[in-house]
C-alpha cells in the first residue's frame, strides 16, 4: 500500500502559498519507496509509494499521459484477469504492475469499472482535458481516504495529518466526539473536524468545476441461498478461500502471514502454506499476561503447517512505548487498546517481511464475536436469557482474568436482557459508554451509520458489524499500524467473493448454539490442530 494527497484548487486560491511537498511527506511511512507529483493550473496530486509489484521506477505514480494521472493506494489482485483482455485488443504495456492495469481501465469505462476491481484500494484518477476526478474507496474500507472541501479547493489525503497541515483551520466535531466516547473510535463519515470527512467504503466522489456527487459503487449481496447443503457449502468455503488466499500471495518483496493461534489466521496460514514454500509466520505473546498469551497454539500451527515461525515476546516497557509510539501517531481520538500490540508486532515483522496476510474479517462475517454468542441466545429465548435478569450485578467486572471476565459477559447479559433487538445490538456496540458522563454540554447525538437499523436475524447483525465496527475499527487499527511501520497488510477473508459467500449460508451454518464460525471450524479441523 501507499499514500495519496491532493488538492483541487479553488479559482481565488495562489499556488505558491501552498508547500504540498511538506504536507505529501508526512505520509512517507506509508510509502519511503519513492515519492511523486503532478501539478497543473487546476490540480496538485501526490503519491509516496511502497514498491510491492514490479519494483521497477517505470511503475512509480503519479501514473499518467497526456490525458489522465492515476494515484493510487492499494493492490488490484484481480489485475492480471483484467488485464489479458486489453492485451487481446492490441494494448501494449509498459510495466508488469496493477497500476498500469487500473490506468488503462479507468480510462477504458471510467467509474463503471469500479465493480469488477478485487481489491483493496482508495486513489484518484484525473481527466486532465475535463478537469474532472474520480475519487473511491474499496467496498469493505481496508483503505482510509479523507476528504474536505476548503476555501483553498477540494483536498483529499490518505491520513488526517496531511489536510491539517494544508488546512489547519478545522473545527471540532463535537457530534463525533459524543459517538467516539460511545464507541471508542469516530465513524464514517464522521472525522474529528467538522471540515473534513471520510469516505465511506465502497462509494466514490465525482469532483469537477466545484461540483461534488457523492456515489455507491457497492452493496453486499444478502440473499441467503437456502437450496445449498452444508457438505456442498463448505467445499465451496474452502475453494474461493483458496483462490481468495492465492491472489494475496503475489508480490515482488518478501512475504508471510500473522499467526495468532487462532482459528482466522491459522486458516489463513495453513491456506497459503500450501503455495508457498516455506512460509514466513509471525505471533506475538505476552510476558506478565498469560491470560492473553496465545503463542503456544500459533506454534502448534506452525509446526503443523512447516513454516518458519517467529514468537515476538512483549514486555510491560514494550507496551507502554508502544501506547506513546501510537499516540503520537494517531490522527483522530481511538481508543482500542489492541492497537498497542498491533502496533509492536507490525514493527517487529516490518523487519523481515514486507507483505503480511491477516484473518482480519473472519469475526464479522463468519459471526466469531461472544456477543453473537449471546444475540443467538435472546433469538432463540434460552433459557439463560430468562433468568439472567433475576441475577444481581457481578463486582470484579473486567478483563483482566477468567472469573472477573466471565462476570463482565454476565453483566453485559443482563443489561441487554430488557431491551428490543436494535437496542440491545446498539447497547453492545458501544464499547465506552461514556458521552453522557464526560459530554456535560447536552450536545444531541446522531449516529448516522445506523439510522437506518433493522435487525431481525443474525445476518442482519454482521451485515451491521461489516459496516460499523471492521471498517472503523478492525481495519483502520491495523491500516494505521501497518502502515506506521511501511507495512502491507491483505485480508483475504475480505475478498468480494468470500463476503458475498459468507452473506449467502444460512445463520446455523456460521453459528449453532454456542459455536462461532461453525462452517470454518469444520472445514478446516483436518488441517489444524485439534487444540486450535
Amino acid at each position: 500500500m501507499c499514500g495519496i494527497a491532493g488538492i483541487v484548487f479553488s479559482e481565488k486560491q495562489d499556488h505558491s502559498e501552498i508547500d504540498f511537498s511538506a504536507s505529501l511527506n508526512l505520509l512517507n511511512h506509508r510509502g519511503p519507496d519513492a515519492s511523486g507529483i503532478y501539478k497543473d493550473q487546476k490540480v496538485c496530486l501526490g503519491h509516496q509509494r511502497l514498491s510491492i509489484i514490479d519494483l521497477n521506477e517505470n511503475a512509480n505514480q503519479p501514473f499518467r499521459d497526456e490525458d489522465f494521472v492515476l494515484i493510487f493506494n492499494g493492490e488490484i489482485y484481480n489485475y492480471k484477469s483484467l488485464r489479458q483482455p486489453m492485451i487481446d485488443k492490441g494494448l501494449k504495456f509498459k510495466t508488469e504492475s496493477d497500476t498500469e492495469v487500473l490506468f488503462e481501465l479507468l480510462k477504458e469505462q471510467g467509474e463503471s469499472a469500479l465493480e469488477s476491481l478485487q481489491g483493496c484500494f482508495s486513489f484518484a484518477f484525473y481527466s486532465i482535458h475535463e478537469k474532472k476526478l474520480l475519487l473511491t474507496r474499496d467496498p469493505f474500507g481496508i483503505n482510509p481516504l479523507y476528504y474536505a472541501q476548503t476555501e483553498k479547493g477540494f483536498l483529499f489525503a490518505s491520513e488526517m495529518r496531511t489536510l491539517f497541515s494544508l488546512e489547519p483551520k478545522f473545527e471540532l466535531d463535537h457530534n463525533a466526539i459524543r459517538n467516539y466516547f460511545d464507541l471508542s473510535y469516530i465513524p464514517s463519515p464522521l472525522s474529528i473536524s467538522q471540515n473534513a470527512k471520510k469516505l465511506e467504503p465502497g462509494h466514490y466522489l465525482i469532483v469537477s468545476e466545484d461540483k461534488i456527487a457523492l456515489k455507491s459503487f457497492h452493496s453486499i449481496n444478502r440473499k441467503v441461498d437456502r437450496q445449498i447443503s452444508y457438505v456442498d457449502a463448505s467445499q465451496k468455503l474452502r475453494n474461493i478461500l483458496d483462490a481468495a488466499v492465492a491472489k494475496r500471495l503475489v508480490s515482488d518483496v518478501p512475504l508471510g502471514t500473522f499467526l495468532s493461534g487462532g482459528i482466522d489466521s491459522s486458516i489463513i496460514s495453513a491456506i497459503a502454506s500450501k503455495h508457498v514454500t516455506g512460509l514466513s509466520t509471525f505471533s506475538i505473546g505476552f510476558e506478565n499476561a498469560s491470560f492473553y498469551d496465545e503463542t503456544e497454539y500459533a506454534e502448534e500451527v506452525a509446526e503443523r503447517i512447516g513454516s518458519h515461525h517467529k514468537t515476538i515476546r512483549l514486555a510491560d516497557s514494550d507496551l507502554i512505548e508502544s501506547a506513546k509510539e501510537i499516540l503520537r501517531h494517531i490522527d483522530e481520538p481511538f481508543a482500542d487498546s489492541s492497537a498497542i500490540a498491533v502496533n509492536l508486532l507490525c514493527k517487529e515483522v516490518s523487519k523481515h517481511i514486507t507483505v503480511a496476510l491477516s484473518g482480519d474479517g473472519a469475526d464479522e462475517i463468519f459471526s466469531g464475536y461472544n456477543k453473537h454468542k449471546a444475540e443467538n441466545m435472546f433469538i432463540n429465548k434460552a433459557p439463560l436469557t430468562r433468568w439472567i435478569k433475576l441475577i444481581p450485578r457481578l463486582g470484579n467486572s473486567s478483563r483482566d482474568g477468567r472469573f472477573s471476565n466471565l462476570f463482565r459477559q454476565l453483566n453485559k447479559l443482563k443489561e441487554g436482557a430488557n431491551l428490543a433487538i436494535e437496542e440491545r445490538y446498539e447497547k453492545w456496540l458501544y464499547q465506552l459508554n461514556f458521552s453522557n458522563e464526560i459530554l456535560l454540554d447536552n450536545t444531541p447525538s446522531s449516529n448516522e451509520f445506523i439510522e437506518d437499523l433493522y435487525i431481525k436475524d443474525m445476518n442482519d447483525i454482521l451485515y451491521w458489524d461489516t459496516k460499523t465496527i471492521l471498517s472503523n475499527d478492525m481495519l483502520y487499527k491495523v491500516d494505521m499500524c501497518s502502515m506506521k511501520n511501511s507495512l502491507e497488510v491483505r485480508t483475504p477473508f475480505l475478498d468480494k467473493e468470500v463476503v458475498n459467500f459468507a452473506f449467502s449460508l444460512p445463520v446455523d451454518y456460521k453459528l449453532k448454539g454456542s459455536k462461532t464460525k461453525r462452517i470454518l471450524r469444520d472445514t478446516f479441523k483436518t488441517e489444524l490442530p485439534y487444540n486450535v
